[in-house]
């Protein structure tokens, strides 16, 4: 499974490192980080042990190469 490394904001592409800088610096500021095969909402997650830093769906897309299954 592809995991994104970049979305679109503000119709602007981005890293997910500077998505995860930008939530983190005020989480009060809800960011409209969109994805770039689908344009459906998605969400920076940081690195862990279960994998790379990335941009996940909201809601799973299955016509989106990018998005995880249901």
């Amino acid at each position: 499974m592809p995991r994104a490394q970049t979305c679109v904001l503000s119709g602007k592409v981005i890293e997910v490192d500077a998505a995860l800088r930008l939530r983190d610096a005020d989480r009060t500021v809800k960011h409209d980080f969109r994805c770039m095969e689908c344009g459906e909402a998605v969400r920076a997650h940081k690195e862990s042990s279960y994998g790379a830093a990335h941009f996940e769906h909201m809601k799973s897309n299955p016509s989106c190469t990018l998005s995880e299954p249901a």
